[in-house]
């Protein structure tokens, strides 16, 4: 199944919340706080790029307090190419 990463910040004061929601979804694989620029580097699952866009859009990027959501598809490698 492919993965993706999430880079997700959210409003200040707002991460222990959001943190709390985001571990409830089960495409999330991993929810990491992280110090900088983003709040939250998630690991999701999905079918393919397109749900697992459409699940950022619906389930992540629906919560009251994310501002923003960049999506890095996993790109996979094949040995020896």
């Amino acid at each position: 199944m492919p993965i993706g990463f999430v880079l997700l910040t959210v409003r200040l004061g707002q991460e222990k919340e959001i943190f709390k929601k985001l571990v409830k979804i089960p495409e999330i694989l991993e929810t990491n706080p992280v110090l900088g620029e983003c709040d939250f580097l998630l690991k999701i699952k999905g079918k393919n790029r397109k749900e697992m866009s459409k699940m950022i859009m619906e389930k992540i990027k629906s919560i009251k307090g994310t501002r923003l959501a960049e999506f890095l598809p996993s790109k996979k490698y094949r040995e020896g190419k």
